[in-house]
């Protein structure tokens, strides 16, 4: 990754989910959290509106939404979308991205039964789709 980047890049493990991209957002300083109750009409937007290219902002307290949490800003800092993808840059991200669609990842089938249950393991999928520049 880039020198003048210290903060390291993500793993394909360590993004392989939501909650797993959410934890290594928070353990690289890339997380804004907060617990103070947000209005899900039009607060959440307002606030990721005023703070677009900054931070992720995971909101913990959704008002009449008691089991859910909301997050914005996932791809605002062009910064964390490289160290999070493995870029070293916008020419490499550039590259990477357009090798990608020039030759995109064969489907993977899964049997309804598969896709269907639930998995109490919490690993990853076996198979995580990543960029690859051939």
């Amino acid at each position: 990754m880039d020198a003048t980047n210290p903060k390291k890049a993500a793993s394909a493990r360590e993004i392989s989910s939501l909650r797993a991209t959410i934890e290594w957002l928070r353990a690289n300083g890339d997380l804004i959290e907060t617990q103070k109750e947000v209005d899900p009409d039009l607060e959440i937007t307002g606030l990721q509106k005023h703070l677009d290219g900054g931070p992720p902002i995971l909101f913990e307290n959704v008002k009449g939404k008691p089991h859910a949490r909301a997050i914005t800003n996932l791809f605002s800092d062009i910064n964390v979308v490289d160290r999070m993808f493995g870029f070293d840059g916008p020419q490499d991200r550039t590259r990477k991205i357009a090798a990608a669609f020039n030759k995109p990842l064969d489907p993977v089938v899964i049997p309804q039964d598969e896709a269907t249950s639930t998995s109490t393991s919490g690993s990853p999928p076996s198979a995580i789709p990543t960029l690859r520049a051939n």
